[in-house]
């Protein structure tokens, strides 16, 4: 329809009307172009806010489900690892190993049988690369017949 009065326009040689037609045309297109591209921004938005919440929601299963194998005790043998200047390791009486953090210095002995109670920090990195972290929150002492005398001098911030 507008293309055909536009036509009519420029037949009868009227400029001005035609400039009118046409100006009209590209506003009343540009607005619907502007309500488009508001729907489709506040789809956008939407989709955005629903993808946060499904990572947020996943996030927090990851976290608790993190939580709920986080704190363990075990059993097993501190053993002084020769790499990188030396660290202690922790071999579990089911033979799996771990690194421990925060143990005592009065239980930095080789050798010592303990049972660990503490955190399991699966996704933490370290440099000694001999199984698993785990971050001591007590410890106890069940033989100690075995264990080496504490001559040799730990960093504690090798631990």
């Amino acid at each position: 329809m507008r293309n055909s009065h536009i036509s009519s326009l420029i037949k009868q040689k009227r400029p001005t009307a035609v400039l009118i037609a046409l100006s009209l045309c590209f506003f009343t297109s540009a607005c619907t172009e502007q309500s488009n591209m508001k729907e489709s921004s506040a789809t956008n938005q939407e989709s955005a806010a629903e993808k946060k919440e499904i990572s947020e929601l996943s996030l927090k299963n990851d976290l608790n489900e993190n939580q709920k194998t986080a704190n363990m005790t075990i059993q097993g043998t501190l053993v002084f690892q020769e790499m990188e200047g030396g660290f202690m390791g922790f071999i579990a009486n089911d033979g799996k190993k771990y690194t421990p953090m925060g143990i005592p210095k009065e239980h930095m002995r080789d050798g010592l049988v303990l049972e660990i109670n503490g955190e399991l920090k699966p996704n933490m990195i370290t440099i000694t690369q001999f199984g698993e972290v785990i971050k001591v929150n007590s410890v106890r002492v069940i033989d100690d017949s075995k264990a080496k005398s504490a001559d040799k001098e730990i960093n504690p911030q090798d631990l």
